[in-house]
């Protein structure tokens, strides 16, 4: 990546097969305490949906994803997931 290149390429995100919400949705499940999920529904709007109550820790789990993002990459996994 040069200097002038504006995008991050996201090198280590999952591959998932046919129906991909429910099958990470139950990775998630067996994987972690606390999860925010961010997405998008039929009509393009942004939806949220957390089982963390505390809005500073939502704050820093949002900060701690865009930090790995813009460091280059979520997961040191690169295994695909079926």
């Amino acid at each position: 990546m040069s200097d002038k290149d504006n995008v991050v390429y996201l090198n280590n995100v999952m591959k998932l097969s046919t129906n991909p919400v429910p099958v990470l949705c139950e990775i998630a499940g067996g994987m972690l305490k606390d999860v925010l999920i961010l997405g998008e529904d039929e009509d393009g709007t942004i939806k949220m949906i957390t089982t963390q109550p505390d809005t500073a820790e939502l704050l820093f789990y949002l900060k701690s994803a865009e930090y790995a993002l813009m460091a280059g990459g979520m997961d040191e996994d690169d295994g695909d997931y079926n």
